[in-house]
């Protein structure tokens, strides 16, 4: 999923708690809801393709604790625990959506794609595809060769911006 696709599930994280989250609490779910796309920023620095970067180490729960943690420790006296458990909602709900075309595959409802995320991590070991994945590359794959994913990223920005729009 595209980051506009997680910022969107972020939010919408952020808008199942009850009372309505104040602004700052709001971005930082949603900064936690794409933090796990930092590798594809780094991976493309180091001249590894970014299409690579869901079966990197950056990618796994394990990650996704660390993060967790330092965005605790960081902000730890400015939020509430509460906050923190939606945080970890939006890092999960990161690797969930990332896998996802992949359990559509499972079920029979899309095309042969491989298990993006080394859910067990470092108990197990997942290489990177072999083939050079560009951004060309994986945007093709994405809107066009196994699109499911992408009409579910459509469906949540458009209950984004419906529920930022009964919000006001």
């Amino acid at each position: 999923m595209l980051p506009f696709g997680h910022s969107a599930v972020g939010y919408l994280i952020s808008q199942a708690a009850k009372p309505k989250l104040k602004a700052g609490a709001v971005w930082l779910i949603v900064a936690a809801a794409n933090v796990f796309d930092l590798d594809f920023l780094v991976l493309t620095a180091l001249g590894i393709p970014g299409g690579r970067h869901h079966y990197y180490p950056g990618h796994t729960p394990l990650m996704g604790l660390i993060y967790w943690l330092v965005i605790y420790f960081i902000f730890r006296s400015k939020f509430s625990r509460r906050i923190f458990i939606l945080v970890a909602l939006a890092l999960l709900s990161h690797l969930i959506i990332d896998d996802f075309s992949y359990w559509l595959t499972l079920i029979g409802l899309e095309k042969n794609v491989p298990s993006q995320i080394n859910w067990l991590f470092p108990l197990t070991q997942k290489s990177a595809l072999v083939e050079p994945l560009t951004n060309g590359d994986i945007l093709r794959k994405y809107l066009i060769e196994t699109p499911k994913l992408f009409y579910l990223e459509i469906m949540a920005v458009i209950s984004a911006l419906i529920a930022a729009r009964i919000k006001k």
